[in-house]
């Protein structure tokens, strides 16, 4: 626990004073309050030399974007210079666009800071231009193109393509990607949709995750069950999209969430079907021109659903195990424990621990005698000023040597049952940030004994 620095209090003495009491007099008048400061103003810029009539197409834009010459500095006024001509407008975009997109997948776009593993970017200020930085600095390119790409209308965004594609597929650039993504409302369905899978491709998860709305449907099927998009799910409904929310209940890649919601769906259809139109009025007992689910279609319907829950019982997301657990209780199904009594091995102990987690229990305890605790962490990586990496520091270690009644719990325990920890049969598990955990046991006596726990840190930055 953190305590407080010392608070200094001041407190008025008793006694005689040692000089005699002076009479008060008349305050003075109070001061003036100082002026406020008058803003400066921006600083003024002298209009670039352009002749805007000769503007008529990307050759000419390009020669008035390089006659405008914006800077890091700058750059806002001079955008402001070009006048509010839709053809200029047009023209300009697509000339900077070009440029900025570059012959490489967006390589022009490659700020030096973005060097640095993504994960070690600062926020906001990852893409920030520096004052200095003149039309080819990649970082004043970027933000170039974040003003172009709003500006084109319908008829461009056919011949933009190529290049737009290269602009959402900087990786890990979810800002650019959803400029332009949103940028496409008018667009043929058919392109949206490649645009949204090279963003998904690159990384660019939450810009496609936000710009789904007016997708067709089958579109959304693709995102989902190929791209694993949560967001395209929950899109997605029984009645129309039945084989997509089934193979939902078992993409591992999908957030558990997302697994739960579609097995809700799923249980809820089965066990209470929609009717179907009667085929002819000998079948329609309510006259209503409806008829119920053949019985043995429901049978088989509901054969399938059981299996289905027993196979996701075992799923590796424990919260889909205990769900598809639960399910299986209410419909009576349940077939063996989710528990087992006593795990035989670390695998077995991991996945009881993470199970009883997910159920607000604590983990099994792990017998220990002496403990052996490793843990290396390695600075995280530094960078020169363009953007290159340093050598290396060597990483810390510390080394403990704990007695096992000293152990109240496992160490690193909040690692070992995450969702997102995967671990082999010998005891190395991976977390999600790369974090290596690797536990020693033994069997002692038919007991699963804890004898050493090692953890290594390889020094990644945390998300900002």
């Amino acid at each position: 626990m953190r305590t407080l620095g010392p608070i200094l209090l001041l407190a008025a003495c008793g006694g005689a004073s040692a000089r005699p009491s002076v009479a008060p007099t008349t305050a003075p008048p109070p001061r003036p309050a100082p002026a406020a400061p008058i803003a400066s103003p921006a600083p003024a810029i002298a209009a670039a030399a352009i002749d805007w009539s000769l503007v008529v197409d990307e050759p000419s834009a390009l020669a008035a974007w390089l006659r405008l010459q914006p800077t890091g500095r700058d750059w806002e006024l001079r955008v402001d210079e070009i006048p509010d001509d839709l053809a200029v407008v047009q023209a300009m975009a697509a000339a900077q666009l070009r440029h900025a997109a570059g012959d490489d997948a967006g390589a022009a776009l490659f700020c030096a800071s973005q060097a640095r593993p993504m994960a070690c970017l600062p926020d906001p200020g990852a893409y920030q231009v520096a004052p200095d930085a003149d039309w080819g600095d990649p970082c004043l390119q970027r933000e170039l193109a974040l003003w172009s790409v709003v500006q084109l209308e319908a008829p461009d965004l056919a011949d933009a393509e190529p290049m737009l594609t290269r602009l959402v597929s900087r990786p890990h650039d979810d800002d650019l990607a959803d400029a332009v993504l949103g940028a496409l409302d008018l667009a043929a369905p058919s392109m949206r949709l490649r645009l949204l899978m090279a963003a998904l491709a690159a990384g660019n998860r939450a810009a496609a995750a936000a710009n789904l709305d007016g997708l067709p449907r089958d579109g959304l099927r693709v995102l989902a069950l190929e791209h694993h998009l949560d967001a395209a799910y929950d899109r997605l409904s029984l009645e129309d999209d039945a084989e997509a929310m089934w193979a939902g209940l078992s993409d591992e890649a999908l957030a558990a969430e997302t697994r739960i919601d579609a097995m809700d769906a799923v249980v809820s259809n089965v066990l209470h079907p929609p009717q179907e139109l009667a085929a002819d009025a000998r079948h329609d007992r309510d006259g209503d021109g409806l008829v119920d689910l053949d019985p043995k279609v429901q049978r088989r319907r509901r054969a399938e659903l059981v299996a289905t829950l027993r196979r996701l019982s075992r799923d590796a997301a424990c919260e889909v195990a205990v769900a598809a657990d639960d399910t299986l209780a209410e419909l009576g199904e349940r077939d063996r424990p989710l528990l087992a009594t006593r795990p035989r091995d670390l695998v077995g102990w991991r996945r009881a621990a993470c199970i009883r987690n997910t159920l607000g229990l604590p983990p099994t305890p792990l017998v220990a005698s002496r403990v052996r605790i490793v843990e290396r962490i390695a600075p995280p990586p530094e960078f020169d000023e363009l953007g290159d990496p340093l050598p290396p520091a060597a990483p810390y270690t510390e080394v403990e040597e704990v007695a096992g009644r000293e152990l109240e719990e496992v160490p690193f325990d909040h690692e070992l049952l995450a969702d997102s920890t995967r671990c082999d049969a010998a005891g190395a598990c991976v977390t999600a940030n790369g974090t290596r955990l690797t536990l020693g046991t033994a069997r002692r006596g038919g007991v699963l004994v804890l004898t050493s726990v090692e953890r290594f840190d390889p020094g990644r930055c945390d998300a900002p």
